[in-house]
């Protein structure tokens, strides 16, 4: 009697025993899965393609698992020996961006300066190619020549 309240219970493998690849309980599978792992915590961390591409073709380059090839590189950062220098290089490339950052912030302070002195000499340009008289001062080459030094240093290809 108590053999046929087990069976009732929990599924049977053909042998008659309890079949331990089958939930038997609620929460059984998720409890089997953390001892197997001993007890470790799982994180799940999303990529863009072209991330987990490349983090695939390093890991088979060495001979991993991306898992493990991640687990590796994440627990390497985190070594006590390691902490500085990663901190290091995280400050550094933040001080990179920072510095980026500015550099843009001022290329677009001096466009906004040099935007009305280069409108006033395309329009000196167009009525000088339409034939009207155009009265130049001394200080016009000189302003266009900055001006193709500016424009090369923000970037563009025409200005040179």
């Amino acid at each position: 009697m108590v053999a046929d309240a087990r069976r009732r219970t929990q599924p049977q493998h053909r042998s008659g025993r309890p079949d331990p690849a089958r939930r038997a309980w609620p929460g059984t599978r998720r409890r089997r899965a953390a001892r197997r792992r001993g007890g470790r915590a799982k994180l799940d961390t999303d990529f863009g393609e072209e991330t987990l591409a490349a983090l695939r073709t390093r890991a088979k380059r060495l001979g991993l698992a991306p898992s493990t090839w991640v687990r590796t590189v994440v627990r390497d950062a985190l070594h006590a020996s390691r902490s500085e220098e990663l901190d290091a290089a995280v400050a550094a490339h933040l001080l990179g961006v920072e510095a980026r950052v500015q550099a843009s912030a001022d290329a677009r302070e001096l466009a906004a300066q040099i935007r009305p002195l280069a409108i006033n000499v395309n329009d000196l340009d167009r009525r000088a190619r339409a034939g009207e008289s155009v009265a130049l001062s001394a200080e016009v080459p000189e302003l266009i020549e900055l001006l193709r030094e500016v424009r090369a240093l923000l970037g563009d290809r025409a200005a040179s």
